[in-house]
This record gives C-alpha cells, structure tokens and sequence, in this order.
C-alpha cells in the first residue's frame, strides 16, 4: 500500500500481484477536532478491539 498525503486529503493505493490498482482517497477541513483526551479515546478504541 502506498499512502499519500497532502492538504486536507489523504490517498491510499493498493496495488495487487495482477497489477491492478484500488484508490481510497479521505478529505476533510482539517479542523482541530479534539486534544489529547480524544487520542487516548481513539486508542482505548481501537485497543479494546484486540
């Protein structure tokens, strides 16, 4: 996978053993959405999934 980012988008390639390609690509305002209370949310999230 190849990631790009750039000014309020982000892009991601997968490219696959045939060789064709799949594109996600993520925009956003870039807005300030939140401190350091919402990194250990997300984290919390994320590892409570494990």
């Amino acid at each position: 996978m190849v990631t790009i980012t750039i000014v309020g988008e982000r892009i991601e390639v997968d490219v696959f053993e045939d060789g064709h390609m799949e594109v996600s690509r993520f925009k956003g305002s870039e807005a300030i959405v939140g401190g350091s209370e919402l990194v250990e949310q997300l984290l919390q999230r994320e590892l409570g999934r494990n």
